[in-house]
């Protein structure tokens, strides 16, 4: 099964740059093209490794967004979870996934990896941004719990480092519909109606780490038109 979803992964990499397509040329479509590239430069190098399930996981201090891609089935569900039930759920899929021969990968954002990792504003005061700081360390500290944990059940973790925010949603950050074309584009079954930030960003972790070859076809928006002009 696993060779049949390599395979068909396969027969999408001669296809990946033809499908890609940005109509314009303004400074907002040159972002796309850098997302892009990103995500395929990525995807290229973890398709030396092969894995059947892939596990996302964007640490928060009150839910981290979870997401587990099945490569042997092509689904992808995404869901966020408190600490010690997040572990848990992690620890079965693995655990479980191994009885049946699959073998299981997780992604955790390592935003201690990055010098710096904030989304301050100009009009941010010492007291916000002193808050915002908080906040990101307690985030931070959860991923590096969640690592440490993974690891001591002897599940295969790594820390990958934030993913560059090229998208079109606050911050960057990828939206619900982004979400939804690039997998469907990429033949990814993903149906849920909606979705958090921190389950569409374990998504995209776990999309971009799978090793899939990256389809995804933007046509620039009538706001971004806007925006550039």
């Amino acid at each position: 099964m696993v060779s049949a979803v390599v395979q068909t992964g396969e027969r999408y990499k001669s296809s990946i740059r033809s499908e890609y397509t940005v109509a314009g040329s303004s400074p907002a479509c040159r972002i796309k093209r850098e997302r892009y590239n990103i995500m395929e430069e990525q995807a290229t190098y973890n398709r030396k490794i092969k894995y059947d399930v892939v596990i996302g996981i964007d640490p928060d201090v009150e839910r981290s967004g979870l997401a587990i891609l099945g490569l042997y089935d092509m689904k992808l569900t995404v869901n966020s979870h408190p600490f010690p039930e997040l572990l848990e759920i992690v620890r079965s899929v693995a655990f479980e996934g191994a009885e049946l021969g699959h073998a299981t990968v997780v992604y955790v954002e390592a935003g201690w990896k990055n010098k710096s990792n904030w989304h301050l504003s100009p009009k941010d005061t010492r007291a916000s941004a002193a808050k915002k700081g908080e906040h990101v360390g307690r985030n931070q500290e959860t991923g590096r719990k969640i690592v440490e944990m993974l690891r001591h059940y002897g599940i295969q973790v790594m820390e990958q480092s934030p993913l560059r925010k090229c998208w079109q949603g606050k911050d960057g950050k990828i939206t619900h519909e982004e979400l939804k074309r690039l997998c469907q584009m990429s033949g990814i079954e993903f149906n849920s109606p909606r979705s958090n930030q921190e389950e569409r960003d374990s998504a995209l972790l776990a999309i971009t780490c799978s090793g899939l070859p990256i389809k995804y076809k933007v046509v620039e928006s009538e706001i971004n038109k806007e925006n550039t002009l």
